[in-house]
């Protein structure tokens, strides 16, 4: 198990605690689609990436600002998102921008398989579908913003605020 934080990334082992081989950088979502696959992200859009052995800094250069969540459905497809409507993508060889019509910070964004991700955007929330690559508004009505999500499958999806 992993935790993130602002000095980088510690692992319990089953009995301790410790701090991981990580980038000591400030770190503020983890994710992995398995014990040699694992993705953080934090600020200044640093992504590091544990493959089993070592973490490594992913260099990507889709964006200098902080990257807020990671999410995906397997090795070559992962979403993290951050400040100003960003969600970048990984596909097993890049990361790309995934456009939205969003100008908010995207604080949560969680995956429930390849063509289903929902992200959580101030006071909306965004749903990529089939319908294409770009995030689209869902209305939900809040009137308070909206902090995380997590999603069952595609009819069980909780938000928070």
């Amino acid at each position: 198990m992993y935790a993130v934080h602002d000095f980088g990334i510690d692992h319990f082992d089953g009995s301790t605690w410790s701090l991981s081989s990580a980038p000591t950088d400030p770190f503020f979502a983890i994710w992995g689609s398995g014990p040699d696959d694992i993705f953080a992200v934090g600020d200044r859009g640093m992504i590091a990436h544990f493959d089993g052995e070592s973490w490594s800094r992913v260099a990507h250069g889709a964006t200098e600002e902080p990257l807020l969540s990671v999410t995906g459905s397997g090795p070559r497809d992962v979403y993290a998102s951050g400040d100003r409507g960003l969600v970048i993508r990984y596909d097993g060889e890049r990361w790309t921008p995934v456009p939205t019509d969003v100008n908010q910070q995207i604080s949560s964004i969680w995956s429930a398989g390849p063509d289903d991700v929902y992200a959580g955007a101030s006071l909306e929330i965004l749903h990529l579908g089939q319908g294409g690559p770009t995030l689209r508004e869902i209305d939900t009505g809040s009137t308070e913003p909206l902090l995380g999500v997590w999603i069952t499958s595609a009819d069980d999806v909780t938000v928070v605020g």
